[in-house]
């Protein structure tokens, strides 16, 4: 099974323009993103797919495949498809740039999800929700049946059912991302901002693999703090598990 590993990184981000840029004790958000997924080893290729220049430029400079294009794409899932035409794979891993703390177990979470359930089109991951993360509509909420089946996304609460957060790493079987891809903007996308609304609504099913790990996406500037402070306390788990 062949899979690929694509990072959508946008630099014209609406809440935080140049946030593949921004730097998490000194490097730079999308190339800790690009690091971790290669060394998580679970994918046969890695690819920064991207519109800037200077993203382009960090990618290449770790042995990173870029593919460039200025194309204003609905969502970073149809950058990828665009990106990955032509390209044979199985499966393709979409994890987005700002999944700052994302390693090799989420990564595996996602490819689980589609193993658990053959029959769906698309996985992706959810960890517990944190205080203050309930009514916070930079962090997606996800609410899933007892087969892991996903029942709904939003930004706000409540959702019914006991919500997750939703962790930005999909696993696509590649007819799903070309078939999501060829789908017009759904109505929850545009009023959710969120892509995985276009596939719910179009039939696409998702299964979710829950995960305990302690991740914190970057969706605003105040989150690169946030993130550093998860990565000293993860790191130090990992000197002194006990």
């Amino acid at each position: 099974m062949v899979v690929i590993a694509g990072i959508p990184a946008r630099f014209a981000s609406r809440r935080f323009p140049g946030k593949p840029l921004a730097l998490i004790d000194g490097v730079p958000l999308v190339v800790r993103v690009a690091q971790a997924v290669r060394q998580g080893g679970v994918a046969d290729a890695v690819v920064v797919a991207t519109d800037d220049r200077r993203i382009a430029e960090l990618a290449e400079n770790i042995g990173v495949r870029v593919c460039l294009s200025q194309h204003c794409f609905r969502s970073g899932s149809d950058r990828l498809a665009a990106a990955l035409a032509g390209q044979s794979a199985e499966i393709v891993l979409n994890v987005q740039a700002d999944e700052a703390l994302v390693d090799r177990a989420v990564l595996q979470a996602a490819l689980l999800a589609l193993d658990r359930a053959p029959e769906l089109a698309i996985g992706t991951v959810a960890r517990p929700l944190r205080d203050g993360e309930h009514d916070d509509p930079n962090t997606v909420k996800v609410v899933f049946d007892r087969r892991g089946r996903a029942e709904a996304f939003g930004r706000r609460a409540p959702l019914r059912g006991r919500p997750w957060a939703h962790v930005g790493v999909y696993a696509y079987r590649r007819w799903a991302l070309d078939r999501f891809a060829s789908l017009p903007s759904s109505v929850g996308e545009k009023r959710e901002d969120l892509e995985q609304m276009r596939a719910m609504e179009n039939g696409l099913a998702i299964q979710v693999e829950p995960v305990e790990a302690a991740l914190r996406a970057v969706d605003c500037p105040a989150d690169l703090a946030r993130v550093e402070a998860l990565l000293v306390d993860r790191d130090r788990r990992r000197v002194d598990p006990g």
